[in-house]
This record gives C-alpha cells, structure tokens and sequence, in this order.
C-alpha cells in the first residue's frame, strides 16, 4: 500500500534548516514549505522529465536536479549529469544546461572541494 502511495517519488529530501524539502518524482520536481505544509513551487514533466534526484540550497530558488527514473531528459549524458536551476528564471518549455559529475571531479580544487 505504502507504495502505490507514494508512486513515482524517487528521493524526499530536506534542505539545510529543514524548513523546506524537495520532491523528484517520474512527473517532475515540487518544492515544499514544513510550516505551514503547502507547495512553493514545481516543475513539470514537459520541463524536467523524470528526476532521480533533487536538492534546494537553503531556502533560495536554486536546485540541484539528477536525472533518473523512467524517462530522464538528457539521454545521451552519462550518469550522474546533474542539472543547476534557478526557480525564478525557469519558464515552460526552456531546456537546462547539464555538466557531469566526472567533469566536476577533475575541477574539485578550483571549486573547493576536498
């Protein structure tokens, strides 16, 4: 029962302060506010496809999104692309520009990263 009920969600994760968490799901992605519980904001299929993964920095409208599930958008990218996007700027229709996760592991010292 418990998972007809969540059907299609891939990762439930909270941000930092635990006040907002994100939703990837095979229907697009859904911004959540704790208190009070309601939706801050989402992101369709036809923007996102299907996400595997999906994280908000603090409470700012930037996510880090991963494809996966049934469907993903990129395809022809490696697993692990991982796509930056800005809520605020994002409109139906308009495509993310993905980099990779080995890409960023060859960068790691000029991003600060240990």
């Amino acid at each position: 029962m418990t998972r007809q009920l969540l059907g299609g969600v891939s990762s439930l994760r909270f941000n930092q302060d635990q006040r907002c968490f994100s939703c990837a799901m095979e229907t697009g992605v859904r911004i959540y506010s704790v208190e009070p519980l309601m939706e801050k904001g989402h992101l369709g299929h036809e923007q996102v496809v299907s996400m595997g993964l999906v994280e908000m920095l603090h409470r700012s409208n930037l996510l880090a999104l991963m494809g996966g599930g049934s469907s993903p958008k990129f395809l022809e990218i490696s697993c692990g692309s991982l796509q930056l996007v800005d809520l605020a700027s994002t409109k139906p229709g308009t495509s993310f520009s993905p980099f990779t996760i080995p890409e960023l592991a060859r960068h790691r010292s000029g991003l600060g990263l240990p």
